[in-house]
């Protein structure tokens, strides 16, 4: 890969001839200020220089990674069943059961760096491109390497803005590949190829005890519970940056290693009446476990100073939720099975990411060092030890939200088989749900306000405002949960016919809101979310053999982000269009064998 993360090789135009064109006395047009009023499409219909690219040159500095990650994962799994007898009207079955997870992860970086500038840079490719000599002041142009051929770009957007900038992607693999070679044996950047290094393993292991009663005819009880064990040791990197733009750093060996345990115990109940024949009636309580990724709590830390630091958290903590359930189902060879019902949630320790200004990690039960940890490492540069980031500079980490969120739903579903309709509709079968949901949390939020002080300028005898330091405001914001839709639709159509099998679908998310801001307008969300998928499979002559065709987002359906603020002062608010993204389509055609 080519870059790191948001930091690729860049082509640009050193001298740019009036990129957005000139204005009627003749001088270049600029949008710096105007982009922040301008709308998604206003700035799609700008006009610009169609040739600016033409005289793009390689620029500011290139790495080149290679990044080797292994997961192994073993695991074993053990159940039974027990079935017992009370009397005539009450019997039972006793579930009993355990279950092992291991899973082991690796991961090394190796990362090469040369700044374009250099005169070394291009050693290796003096003569790559025929009939011209490379070096830092003639350096390779994006037309050098242009796929001139790339006729996909005129789908780019769904047609609204034509993508013509594709290089060959041989030229550009031969290209970095032969120019680090010419780097030598120094061009192995230690510094940033360890600080993406980690490894670790992670156990898991639960037991659950699970019991039926049927109690008549008419009333079943289903209770238990399951006991899980989880540990996590891993080794990461803490990470001093020295210089933001080269990587060069430090490795701390010290706050780099985690090993924890977590013990959970999760009850469950359920109770189904059965009213009559056609109809019964479920109540259940459960509660269950949403853990993080594991990416989110390694115990690696960057500290780049005057830029975003990132940190792990390996504090952070599991979501936990209770469940209540309400429902009631009607059935019977017509209506196939109607099932309507309700449920609530409350979830504790919710966690996302998020930004924290230094000042405040006191706030927060996370492990990014504090002040007193640099001033404790020896810095060559510095007798004192290394300086601690700045009150107002931003650590990027995870955090778990103190107060519990909150959700309520309804939810219909239909399922059934059109047997009764004449041939071929016989062959239909339907399932539709639908859930509209409510959701809630109280967002802790922290705003930093300045304090100034009056004094009078020693020189000029004036009053001047100086700042002297910030108090912090712990508040809340109340908001739905992120990434929450409010409605939830799913259909699937299918024909049933022999050895034939189809199934059409079609899903609908309604928006999500992917940001909480600290004021309403620096919120986020999406618009509605649609996808359609299919799967085709077909029994095939030989007994066991089947073939099967699955299509996933066969639309590639749009996602668009919005902001909601005005434009101008006193103006309308709205929603405002601030991203467009499009999904890929996935097709997978499988050979299938059933022994």
């Amino acid at each position: 890969r080519y870059g790191d993360a948001g930091d690729n090789t860049n082509f640009s135009n050193p001298s740019p001839d009036s990129l957005w064109g000139v204005d009627e006395n003749g001088g270049e047009i600029s949008y710096n200020l105007a982009r922040h009023t301008l709308s998604h499409d206003d700035v799609l219909d700008l006009y610009y220089n169609p040739d600016d690219y033409k005289s793009a040159r390689l620029s500011d500095w290139t790495v080149i990674r290679e990044e080797a990650f292994e997961q192994r994962i073993y695991n074993a799994q053990l159940d039974f069943t027990i079935p017992a007898s009370f009397s005539k009207d009450v019997s039972s079955t006793f579930k009993i059961g355990g279950k092992f997870i291991r899973t082991t992860r690796e991961n090394d970086l190796d990362r090469w760096y040369r700044r374009v500038g250099d005169e070394t840079y291009f050693d290796g490719v003096r003569h790559f491109i025929p009939g011209k000599t490379l070096s830092n002041t003639n350096r390779l142009l994006f037309t050098d390497i242009q796929n001139n051929d790339y006729d996909r770009g005129k789908y780019f957007l769904e047609e609204t803005y034509p993508f013509n900038y594709a290089f060959d992607i041989d030229m550009v693999d031969d290209f970095f590949m032969l120019a680090r070679q010419g780097w030598g044996p120094s061009s192995v950047h230690t510094e940033g190829s360890v600080r993406y290094d980690f490894n670790g393993t992670e156990l898991f292991s639960a037991g659950y005890l699970m019991g039926t009663f049927n109690i008549g005819p008419q009333v079943s009880v289903i209770a238990g519970g399951r006991y899980e064990h989880y540990n996590m040791d891993y080794k990461a990197t803490n990470f001093y940056t020295t210089h933001p733009v080269d990587g060069n750093g430090k490795l701390l060996d010290t706050l780099n290693t985690v090993d924890r345990n977590d013990d959970n115990f999760f009850p469950n109940a359920q109770v189904r009446y059965k009213f009559t024949e056609w109809g019964d009636v479920r109540l259940s309580y459960s509660q269950a476990i949403s853990r993080p990724d594991y990416q989110a709590i390694l115990p690696n830390t960057l500290f780049s100073p005057g830029l975003t630091s990132v940190s792990g958290n390996p504090k952070l903590e599991p979501t936990i939720s209770n469940n209540l359930d309400a429902y009631v189902s009607f059935y019977n060879n017509e209506i196939g099975l109607l099932t309507i019902g309700g449920f609530y949630k409350k979830m504790d320790n919710i966690f996302f990411q998020t930004n924290i200004a230094f000042q405040n990690i006191g706030y927060y039960n996370i492990t990014f060092p504090d002040s007193a940890f640099w001033r404790s490492q020896v810095d060559p540069g510095s007798p004192e030890g290394i300086t601690p980031p700045t009150a107002a500079d931003v650590i990027q980490t995870w955090i778990n939200n103190p107060n519990p969120a909150y959700i309520k739903g309804l939810e219909v579903e239909w399922q059934t088989h059109f047997w009764y309709l004449p041939q071929p509709l016989n062959s239909l079968i339907l399932n539709a749900n639908y859930t509209r949901v409510w959701s809630e949390m109280d967002y802790q939020q922290l705003r930093n306000i300045a304090n100034y002080e009056t004094i009078i300028d020693p020189i000029t005898h004036r009053p001047i405002e100086v700042l002297t330091g910030y108090t912090t405001i712990d508040t809340i914001r109340t908001a739905r949960l992120l990434n929450q839709g409010n409605d939830i639709l799913n259909i699937a159509l299918g024909f049933d016919y022999k050895g034939f099998s189809g199934r059409i679908s079609f899903n609908l998310q309604g928006n999500v809101i992917t940001t909480v801001g600290q004021r309403p307008e620096d919120d986020q969300f999406t618009g509605n979310i649609y996808r359609w998928d299919f799967t085709l499979k077909q029994q095939l002559p030989v007994k066991g053999l089947s073939i099967q065709l699955n299509g996933v987002n066969v639309f590639h359906n749009v996602t668009e982000t919005y902001r909601r603020f005005r434009r101008e002062e006193a103006g309308q608010i709205f929603d405002n269009l601030s991203g467009i993204r499009y999904s890929p389509s996935y097709f997978q055609l499988n050979l299938r064998y059933t022994m």
